[in-house]
């Protein structure tokens, strides 16, 4: 395996653009990018939120909405304002708000046809609803 990079193009608020090699990491929640690009694009915190990293600190980031561009795919996702020691990444909000998946063995993301869903066969809240019991085989042999 190796790292996945991802060429990322930030758009702020007066349209301004700045792209980006950011590494992709399945581990982080949100995508981060430097304080200082997101000051530039017009960029504007409307919270600190905290975050674990990897190495088990926490610290306190700025985050904000901006456009982001990955091959071709285009969304409003929640950016970090990383600090002058933080990598800039592209994290799964970013990757499932695009639909992009991670090919790890070629080291590349691509596109993905739809959004993934859970269905309610799978996973059981409980009782199944009535349309289910009906037409499950159990149902049907108990008569």
């Amino acid at each position: 395996m190796g790292d996945v990079f991802a060429e990322t193009t930030v758009q702020g608020p007066r349209g301004e653009t700045a792209t980006l090699r950011l590494l992709v990491d399945t581990g982080s929640s949100y995508t981060w990018i430097p304080a200082a690009v997101a000051k530039e694009l017009g960029l504007k915190p409307v919270a600190v939120i905290p975050f674990e990293l990897a190495n088990g600190r926490s610290v306190r980031r700025p985050v904000a909405e901006a456009r982001i561009s990955i091959l071709g795919r285009t969304a409003t996702r929640w950016v970090v304002f990383g600090g002058p020691r933080d990598a800039g990444l592209v994290g799964t909000d970013t990757l499932q708000g695009l639909l992009l998946d991670v090919d790890p063995s070629a080291h590349r993301l691509r596109p993905r046809r739809g959004a993934m869903a859970v269905s309610p066969r799978v996973v059981s809240w409980g009782r199944r609803p009535r349309a289910l019991r009906a037409a499950s085989p159990t149902s049907a042999a108990r008569g």
